[in-house]
């Protein structure tokens, strides 16, 4: 994930990204931190997207799910 911009996770793009851009959640990797707070639950971590300009339910759930492969991929299953 590294310092790729939120704008490259999947569901995000140029318009979703430039709101969440505006409270400071640049970088896929500060998104992801927020869904570790979460407890990488996706359904108290989508209200958060939601709120922060993620407005179509697909595209917050292509975010949650790439997550979670990831978290799965390269921290283990929980």
């Amino acid at each position: 994930m590294g310092s790729a911009s939120v704008e490259d996770l999947p569901g995000i793009g140029p318009a979703h990204g430039s709101r969440l851009a505006q409270t400071n959640y640049r970088t896929a990797a500060k998104l992801f931190g927020r869904y570790l707070m979460c407890d990488e639950n996706y359904s108290e971590f989508e209200p958060f997207l939601k709120r922060h300009g993620v407005t179509y339910e697909n595209h917050r759930a292509d975010v949650g799910t790439a997550f979670q492969e990831w978290s799965d991929k390269y921290l283990g299953p929980r």
